[in-house]
């Protein structure tokens, strides 16, 4: 299960705002949007429920940690997955807007899957914060499965 803090900030990257629009629109400050994005506050009823509207999600997917996809319901096709992954190894594939999207964010986590797994980084490096934030808006707009499929390919191409 997703944490409340972790699902307001999915919903809130899904709706393309800032912290500072979100907290506009919900009546609050942008410094405590940031500590319950965080996980560090608890929040009241009255707050879910300004922040659900501001959103213009249902109160019970945010609590519920249901993820924007999957309230979407957008899959890509097996051509599209297939496109998106000869593009990831470098080949020259014409991309719908949405698949570059999706190719963009998740092509350097591969590569970095693959340096790690080739011995050529010990670890992560500190400045990994655009990795993680890439993965999170990864997991919150595209399917588990469709990524575990572009993975797969990808790793068994190589």
């Amino acid at each position: 299960m997703i944490p409340l803090g972790r699902s307001i900030y999915l919903w809130r990257v899904d709706r393309k705002l800032t912290q500072e629009e979100l907290a506009r629109r919900a009546g609050i400050s942008r410094p405590n949007l940031s500590v319950i994005e965080q996980g560090g506050k608890d929040i009241t009823v009255a707050t879910l429920l300004r922040l659900a509207k501001a959103l213009n999600v249902n109160p019970g997917v945010v609590v519920d940690g249901i993820l924007p996809h999957a309230v979407s319901g957008n899959r890509f096709s097996r051509e599209s997955l297939d496109h998106i992954s000869r593009w990831i190894l470098g080949e020259s594939v014409r991309l719908k807007t949405v698949e570059r999207e999706f190719a963009e964010l998740l092509k350097p986590l591969i590569e970095r899957k693959i340096a790690l797994s080739r011995g050529r980084l010990s670890s992560f490096p500190r400045t990994a914060r655009k990795e993680k934030r890439n993965w999170l808006l990864l997991r919150a707009n595209y399917h588990a499965d469709d990524l575990k499929n572009i993975i797969t390919r990808v790793s068994e191409a190589l």
